[in-house]
């Protein structure tokens, strides 16, 4: 027998059959070694399930266990039947699909309240749990719990949550044969990835919401999101979807109707804009204009009121139609190429108010540089088409700070109850086109509960307003004049 206590190492050690000195003699009179290799047989006995026992002789092969349970065996034990626990859950339910952004939250709060489908009567569906109700397990299909809302379960019996009244539409009523088909077309890659994700992430918010909401006839709302650049698949919708909603970068097919795109060089018959076209933009341009020229024309020294415009082919070239009647408005044009220098110095000579860049968005932040170059700062400002707030959204360049243009809805930094609410739905989100695309997922939930179809017809017969758009017989009528700041495009 040894003279002195082994060492922690040591006693490890002979444990593990690493040392020739026989402790056994020692740790049968020894309280303390005996809870020591009592705790090490324990916690390895745990983790490694195979944990060699040390070279017994027969002193030690009549140890005792100790009578006080160690505590640190206890945690360890613990933790890894926690460990085992989540492992069997993770292979037991399946795990939520990644939902961008703010559309997580409309889907918690549906997988906290779908369960069994069957359990509800046909044409209706539960409304959302309460906060207290406790979740279901997530194993259930994604697809079939983005389709419906149904009362929780638990050990086989059904809540009684009161279940919502479906909406009822002719496009989709209970005993149809499918359900509500909308689409949105965004670029998932390439420099406007990052817009297209969050105008994605936006409508399928909506859509979450309104089949929590009951979908449409009791059944819930399908949405596809397409890649602008997948031409096959933006083909395919022709046929699948009822209507296409917000969105951008892509052409969808001409037979289905295209409501509120997030692009103002959408065009079409089957078209329902938010924003103003090239003529509505260019009014309401020049009314700005008209209620800004000062009534007393002595005190400034540019000819009162006049507008100078620098013209270039395109679709932006229709806002100086606006001003060509207009008294004292100097129009030049600009070739491809150009460095604008020459026709800002004409225009500058000229004395005019105001300087109109009717042009795409790289050439009016030609020309506004080419005024910054010679220190020209219009006493009415630089206007410009509805595309350069698109194009250029929150990083205005310097050149082009309070500058002014027409949008059809409210920036998503600005202080409507439209934005607020938006930002509300969508934290963090700060992409215009998102707005925009929130928006036309609404609308189509709305017109799809109240009218007889979604085709420009039947959307130009009604009007339909919200806090984001005021849409009265096709035309929105909620167009305001903006100026560019340091946070984007908000009210002049």
């Amino acid at each position: 027998m040894i003279g002195h206590r082994p060492s922690r190492r040591t006693l490890e050690a002979w444990f593990d059959g690493e040392r020739e000195e026989d402790l056994g003699p020692h740790v049968a009179t020894c309280r303390r070694c005996q809870q020591r290799l009592s705790l090490l047989r324990g916690v390895r006995g745990v983790l490694r399930g195979t944990a060699p026992a040390p070279a017994a002789s027969p002193a030690t092969a009549a140890v005792a266990v100790p009578t006080r349970r160690p505590r640190f065996a206890l945690v360890a034990v613990a933790v890894v039947a926690a460990a085992v626990l989540l492992g069997a859950a993770a292979n037991q339910y399946d795990v939520l699909p990644s939902v961008p952004l703010a559309g997580r939250a409309a889907v918690n709060r549906r997988q906290s309240a779908v369960t069994d489908r069957a359990a509800l009567p046909p044409g209706t569906t539960a409304a959302p749990a309460p906060s207290s109700t406790r979740a279901p397990a997530q194993g259930q299909d994604q697809d079939q719990g983005q389709q419906s809302a149904s009362p929780a379960v638990s050990a086989g019996r059904t809540s009684s949550l009161p279940a919502v009244p479906p909406h009822t539409s002719p496009l989709a009523t209970p005993s149809a044969s499918r359900s509500l088909h909308v689409a949105t077309v965004v670029p998932l890659s390439g420099p406007q990835a990052s817009d297209g994700q969050a105008a994605a992430a936006a409508v399928r918010h909506v859509i979450d919401a309104a089949n929590l909401d009951g979908g449409i006839g009791g059944k819930a709302i399908e949405l596809r999101i397409v890649a602008a650049d997948d031409r096959a698949e933006v083909d395919a919708l022709n046929g699948w979807a009822d209507a296409v909603v917000g969105g951008f970068g892509g052409t969808v097919p001409t037979q289905l109707t295209w409501l509120l795109p997030a692009d103002p060089a959408a065009k079409g018959a089957n078209i329902v804009a938010g924003e103003p076209d090239a003529a509505r933009a260019g009014g309401a341009l020049r009314a700005d204009v008209d209620r800004a020229a000062p009534a007393d024309h002595s005190r400034v020294s540019e000819a009162p009121g006049a507008v100078g415009a620098i013209v270039a082919p395109g679709p932006e070239s229709g806002i100086a139609r606006a001003f060509a009647d207009r008294p004292g408005t100097v129009t030049t044009a600009l070739t491809a190429g150009s460095t604008c220098d020459k026709q800002v110095l004409q225009l500058q000579r000229a004395k005019v108010a105001a300087l109109l860049l009717a042009t795409g968005p790289a050439d009016a932040a030609r020309c506004a540089d080419a005024a910054a170059r010679i220190a020209w700062r219009p006493a009415g400002g630089i206007l410009v088409a509805p595309s350069v707030a698109y194009a250029f959204g929150d990083a205005v360049p310097l050149s082009l700070i309070h500058a002014r243009t027409a949008l059809g809805f409210p920036w998503p930094s600005s202080q409507s109850a439209g934005a607020a609410r938006f930002r509300a739905a969508m934290p963090g989100v700060v992409s215009y086109r998102a707005l925009v695309s929130f928006a036309a997922a609404e609308l189509v939930v709305t017109a799809a509960r109240a009218a007889s179809s979604l085709t420009v017809a039947a959307i130009s017969a009604a009007t339909w307003q919200t806090d984001l758009v005021m849409l009265d017989h096709g035309a929105n009528t909620g167009t305001a004049v903006v100026s560019a700041d340091g946070r984007g495009w908000n009210a002049a």
